[in-house]
């Protein structure tokens, strides 16, 4: 494996499990907003945890980001 692709896949790795721990404190099953600044690999997570009623808004500088994350 290419070590930048190694990189990358550790990288997003930590990210999501740093970002799961954070979630975990955020109350996120009885919010009923959520404003994220920067969308990224934890974004995933966060809509597992929110109710299917709640409204999440997402804000990125990489438009890029946006229509991957569209619900």
């Amino acid at each position: 494996m290419d070590d930048s692709v190694y990189t990358a896949e550790a990288n997003k790795t930590l990210t999501i499990q740093g970002s799961r721990v954070l979630h975990t404190h955020m109350n996120l099953d009885t919010a009923t907003r959520m404003l994220e600044f920067g969308a990224g690999a934890g974004t995933e997570d966060i809509l597992s945890r929110l109710s299917p009623h709640a409204t999440l808004l997402i804000t990125d500088l990489a438009p890029a980001m946006l229509p991957r994350l569209k619900r």
